[in-house]
């Protein structure tokens, strides 16, 4: 992976339904700078580590619906399972891209939500925003959750081990709305 390479924008939009459904829609900037690639890839887990009970998972079901380039680069898309994550790689064999380039992702995800979480007792949304399959740094990162119930409080974290607090905010009294920086280094 060239250097140069970087996300300078990605932002999630999140709106979970009654039914605990979750349609996300991910818009990033990739900079391909002077090195030209075939397009970004993007990783999303299909399970998530339950906190504190290593011997449970939550399964995540992801169906893509679809990708696209407002930017103009091809966005043929090319789905494979690995290690328990769902990789989307985005581009077009033989077809090199150069510059800024925008990609759109539109999915849904089911099993977002822990209901009757064993901490809180409340409802949770747990969701990694980014994942941790990403090889180039990432900028301005912004993450917002809409929902069908009122917020009664809202976490953010960041870095290698999830563990540094980030900006965060509920607004709204019938749904969470949550904007934060996460900005992530690659060596995180």
């Amino acid at each position: 992976t060239p250097r140069e390479w970087r996300i300078t924008r990605y932002d999630a939009r999140v709106d979970v339904d009654a039914a605990g459904t979750a349609n996300v829609r991910l818009e990033f900037d990739f900079n391909f700078g002077n090195s030209p690639g075939h397009g970004p890839f993007v990783t999303l887990p299909l399970q998530q580590e339950v906190a504190d009970n290593p011997d449970v998972w939550r399964m995540i079901d992801v169906n893509v619906r679809d990708v696209a380039s407002p930017s103009g680069a091809p966005a043929d898309k090319l789905l494979t399972t690995e290690d328990g994550s769902l990789l989307i790689r985005i581009g077009r064999e033989g077809t090199r891209v150069r510059g800024v380039q925008t990609y759109v992702v539109n999915y849904t995800a089911r099993g977002l939500i822990a209901p009757r979480h064993e901490t809180s007792g409340l409802d949770e949304v747990n969701w990694n925003v980014i994942g941790t399959g990403w090889q180039v740094p990432l900028e301005n990162v912004t993450a917002s959750i809409t929902g069908p119930a009122a917020t009664s409080e809202t976490a953010c974290f960041t870095g290698g081990r999830f563990s540094t607090p980030c900006p965060h905010a509920a607004d709204g009294a019938t749904g969470l709305i949550k904007r934060s920086d996460l900005g992530r280094d690659r060596d995180e």
